[in-house]
């Protein structure tokens, strides 16, 4: 979501300086937790990365999250107690790392994406890479086992489980604190025979671009050509009553001249 600042002629150079360094502010992550979802209802990998910002950033900020090279990210939001909306972001290239930049203007925020699954000698697997681009106070993390998996494994060891109400195991972990600059991977492995989905298949296209808000609503039915047509003339639209007056007076007058002729 754009915030658009109406500044002075005279002030405008001060405030432009000003508005890009507090967007530019690094910002820092509270809680991050990273969801692996493997062959959930794409037969890739689906990624989800969801969090907090640190107390002391400054809103709105700016939070830059990184992405596999060659991925598309499949939504970008942040959320506040009413849900998820849609952020504004845009993809940039920073030390070699591809970065989702998104704007937040509440402390929530939510990235997913699909990786490819990697498949080779009878498993299949995937690694999350955390490149250390932004500080992490706490990072935890969630991992669906597909169904019909079997000898699955994830690094660093899981401290516990649940049984989700789709039946699936979802096993947690925690990462701890990372230091802006400290790396971390989360890896996922196990075998199975089937290529079957654990939920229904979704469309394959991403997440809709952010649409500009909508102007006041325009009046006039059915479009502004039928409220700027010019059919029928201007005795459409214009009153007639001031020209019935304005008849009725001269023809009052002219009754007045011609009584007052005949008094002569």
């Amino acid at each position: 979501m754009g915030w658009t600042f109406t500044v002075l002629v005279c002030t405008g150079c001060a405030l432009g300086l000003a508005a890009p360094a507090r967007a530019a502010q690094e910002a820092a992550v509270e809680h991050l937790q990273v969801s692996l979802w493997p062959e959930y209802d794409r037969p890739d990998v689906l990624v989800m990365l969801d969090g907090e910002l640190a107390s002391e950033v400054a809103l709105p900020a700016t939070l830059a999250l990184p992405i596999p090279d060659g991925v598309t990210p499949h939504a970008v939001a942040w959320r506040d107690t009413t849900g998820l909306k849609v952020a504004n972001y845009r993809i940039e290239t920073r030390n070699g790392h591809t970065l989702v930049s998104m704007t937040l203007p509440k402390r929530g925020f939510h990235l997913e994406y699909y990786a490819p699954l990697e498949r080779s000698a009878g498993r299949r697997g995937y690694t999350f890479e955390w490149p250390g681009a932004v500080a992490v106070a706490k990072l935890t993390y969630e991992v669906a086992v597909p169904a019909g998996a079997a000898d699955f494994v994830v690094k660093p060891a899981a401290t516990s489980s649940r049984v989700g109400s789709n039946g699936l195991t979802y096993r947690m972990g925690e990462l701890g604190a990372l230091a802006g600059g400290r790396k971390a991977r989360i890896e996922i492995s196990y075998k199975k025979d089937t290529d079957t989905l654990s939920a229904a298949p979704i469309a394959s296209s991403p997440a809709p671009p952010v649409q500009p808000a909508p102007g006041p609503a325009m009046t006039g039915g059915e479009g502004g050509a039928k409220a700027g047509s010019s059919t029928g003339g201007m005795f459409e639209s214009t009153p007639l009553w001031p020209a019935y007056v304005a008849a009725a007076l001269l023809i009052g007058i002219l009754i007045g001249v011609a009584l007052g002729r005949r008094g002569r």
